[in-house]
Formats: C-alpha cells, sequence, structure tokens
C-alpha cells in the first residue's frame, strides 16, 4: 500500500486536529472503540519495520506525528464509528 491509497484514511494526527484536541486524544478514543472497530474493514495497523517507507511518507506530509512508530489509519467507516461515538 502507498501514501496515494490512504488518501480517504485518516491519521490520529488529522482526527485531533479537525476536534481541535490535543496529541493523543484521538488515540485514546481509538482504544476505547477497538471491540467495536474491524481491523481491515475500520481501520488499518501498520508496522514500524514492515512499512517503514509509507510510515516515513506520510510523515513527510505531514499527515502523521513525527513520533509514530507503528501506525493506525482510519477507513471512512471507521471514523464514522469514531465520530458517532463521540455523540
Amino acid at each position: 500500500m502507498n501514501s496515494d491509497e490512504l488518501s480517504h484514511f485518516t491519521s490520529f494526527l488529522e482526527l485531533d486536529v479537525r476536534h481541535q484536541q490535543s496529541k493523543g486524544w484521538a488515540f485514546k478514543h481509538f482504544k476505547s472503540l477497538t471491540a467495536e472497530l474491524q481491523e481491515g474493514r475500520d481501520f488499518l495497523w501498520f508496522h514500524q519495520l514492515d512499512d517503514a517507507d509509507l510510515i516515513t511518507t506520510l510523515r513527510q506530509q505531514g499527515r502523521i506525528y513525527a513520533s509514530t512508530a507503528n501506525l493506525v489509519m482510519l477507513s471512512p467507516s471507521g471514523v464514522k464509528k469514531f465520530e458517532q461515538a463521540l455523540s
């Protein structure tokens, strides 16, 4: 997978910014929803070693935090569930 294929996916940084929250806010909410989210459908997980090039590219694009090691990207369905849980 490359960064273009993730253009419709959303990072924790992007969710933090969208909701005007500090770093870590989206991650904490994601962790509380893990039972309701399905990997491969609602989110994708990328390993810091196996997917280093992708993570570096997204970091350079400013889409993820500089400190990101392993990466989670939410799909549109994942973002919808995430934001519905906030209501």
